[in-house]
């Protein structure tokens, strides 16, 4: 895992929690990793033309 992958994954995270106050309830963290998932899979995909 890259610096940047990570910081894609516990951003979201950490900005709920420490900034919005609020809670970190399972679907949340469902929802950040399917998101981080994709963001990272679409990196591994080359260009097309």
């Amino acid at each position: 895992m890259t610096a940047d992958e990570f910081t894609l994954l516990i951003g979201p995270v950490m900005v709920r929690r420490f900034l919005d106050c609020q809670p970190l309830t399972d679907a949340y963290i469902d929802t950040v990793v399917t998101h981080w998932l994709t963001a990272t899979r679409a990196q591994d995909i080359p260009p097309t033309e």
